[in-house]
């Protein structure tokens, strides 16, 4: 899993690389927080069951991410990580689940480097390299 900030026009962009489309979902998390906080780890305070659907990879990889601005605009809680991330294709509709890391933003002690709007389906595709890993570059509206 792993991930990389790519600066696009009046947005941003990450580029994701996964094993697999939970590592996927893992990468964008982990890009999310990078986005929000920088190289700063905050503690975990809590976890929260999450669950998001969508009726493809792409679908899916743009709803999880906007779930995780969703946790920081609305309820003030940065998303540290995924713990027991899981992808079930369930007739024909891919869901993903796990326990998100939380922590306030406010006792975090930091201002977000980007403000992150939404997700885009902007060129996205969720493509398989020749050494078989799931790749994706997800621009971010800011």
């Amino acid at each position: 899993m792993e991930y990389r900030v790519v600066e696009h026009t009046a947005d941003v962009a990450l580029e994701l690389r996964g094993g697999s489309l939970e590592g996927l979902l893992a990468a964008a998390t982990a890009g999310v927080r990078f986005l929000h906080a920088g190289r700063k780890r905050p503690r975990e305070e809590h976890r929260v069951s999450v669950r998001v659907e969508g009726g493809s990879p792409e679908e899916l990889l743009v709803k999880w991410v906007n779930e995780l601005i969703y946790f920081f605009d609305t309820r003030g809680e940065l998303a540290l990580e995924a713990a027991d991330l899981r992808v079930d294709d369930e007739r024909g509709a891919l869901t993903a689940a796990a326990d998100l890391s939380l922590c306030s933003i406010d006792r975090a002690g930091f201002v977000p480097r980007a403000v992150l709007k939404s997700a885009t389906y902007h060129g996205l595709e969720v493509t398989t390299d020749a050494k078989g890993y799931l790749r994706a570059t997800l621009v971010i509206d800011t």
